[in-house]
């Protein structure tokens, strides 16, 4: 009986080891998931700077061509 007993005292104490190591290793999976969620943002956020960075790069490209087209009108007028 005694035996038993000290069977089931070291079978539980294995069973609460376990529980905390599982409780350990959720709150690793929850900070790992929070990190990936911050690093998703910040990748979002720098892909949105990226397109910004090239409407604007196409938005100066086009307004130089105006400017040249409309420069050539100038001239053709003062002729």
């Amino acid at each position: 009986m005694q035996q038993s007993s000290a069977e089931a005292l070291r079978s539980l104490g294995i069973a609460r080891e376990a529980g905390e190591v599982i409780r350990e290793i959720s709150r690793a999976v929850t900070e790992i998931n929070e990190r990936n969620l911050l690093i998703a943002t910040a990748s979002e956020q720098q892909a949105l700077v990226a397109r910004s960075a090239d409407q604007t790069t196409v938005t100066s490209s086009e307004l130089t061509k105006l400017a040249v087209g409309l420069s050539k009108v100038v001239a053709r007028l003062q002729a």
